[in-house]
This record gives structure tokens, sequence and C-alpha cells, in this order.
């Protein structure tokens, strides 16, 4: 597929990225309600009071949900060439890309947001559970949309040269 404008490869890859997540999170917690995984995204924000007000509350976590994975999806979109000068294989970026958006999301983003505290993945197996998904759903999917978008535009303004004679 060739995108040539940065922002539409961009609005793309965050639309497969947070669809992605969003599924396999709904997927890893099928037992769970829908609207309780969105209020619980939206307690970040609102804390407790997400519980209480569900309608609404789901159309806000599912609002942050793809907001959060806008930020993401946009700084290792955007990074992808310093990482190619540091790593050269894209696979090895995107497996990076998803730890390092599990770890700021572990360590950093939910400890600081008013969610119900809790274990939330932070055993052994949720943890690797959770990597593995950002890895697959996150990480690769940006790495490899990344390439793509920035293989194709190199390609093309070496085609775009011109060749000078002095």
């Amino acid at each position: 597929m060739r995108i040539k404008n940065i922002y539409l490869a961009l609005l793309l890859t965050v639309f497969i990225t947070g669809t992605m997540d969003a599924a396999a999170t709904l997927l890893l917690n099928n037992k769970v309600p829908v609207a309780q995984v969105f209020s619980f995204i939206a307690s970040g924000v609102f804390g407790r009071a997400a519980f209480v007000m569900s309608g609404k509350m789901v159309a806000y976590g599912i609002l942050f949900h793809y907001m959060i994975s806008y930020v993401f999806t946009t700084t290792w979109f955007v990074s992808f060439p310093l990482f190619t000068r540091l790593f050269r294989n894209k696979y090895v970026i995107g497996v990076l890309y998803g730890l390092f958006t599990w770890l700021i999301m572990s360590f950093i983003v939910t400890p600081l947001s008013h969610t119900p505290k809790g274990k939330h993945g932070m055993t052994p197996y949720g943890a690797g559970i959770g990597m593995a998904t950002l890895v697959i759903c996150v990480g690769l999917p940006t790495a490899l949309m990344a390439a793509n978008y920035y293989s194709n535009s190199v390609r093309k303004s070496e085609s775009s040269k011109e060749i000078r004679f002095t």
C-alpha cells in the first residue's frame, strides 16, 4: 500500500493500532462487560464516577483509548527513522515499541491516573500478556506501517532527484 501523505499514514496507523488493541483487550477480558472495560479506561480521568454514569463513560473510554493510541502511535511512527539508525530491523523496532509502550503505561500513565488501584496485570502472567498484546497490537503494526511509509518516501525522493552536469 502506498500512502504519500504522512497525516493519512498516521491516521490509518492510529486507527489500526487502536482498534487492534481494543479488540485484544475485549477478547482477553471476555468475561467483563464491554461497558465496564471502557468505563475503566474513562476512570483514568473521572475516577470511580466512571462506573456510575456508564453510557456517557463508555464513549469517554473509547475516546480516551484512541487518544492514548494516537499519542503512542504517532510518537513511535515519527521516531522510526531514528530507531532504524540504531537497530536496522523493523521487527526488533516493533517489539521495542510495544515494550516501551507497556512500560510507560504500566509505570507512569496508569499509576498517575484515577483508575482504581490494584495489581491490574502486574502478576508475571498478566505483565507478559500485557507486553505481548502491546507488541502485537501497537509496536509491530506501527513499525511495519512506518517502514512502509518511510521506504516509499525515500524511493520517491531518490527517483525525483535531478541529475546535473557541471
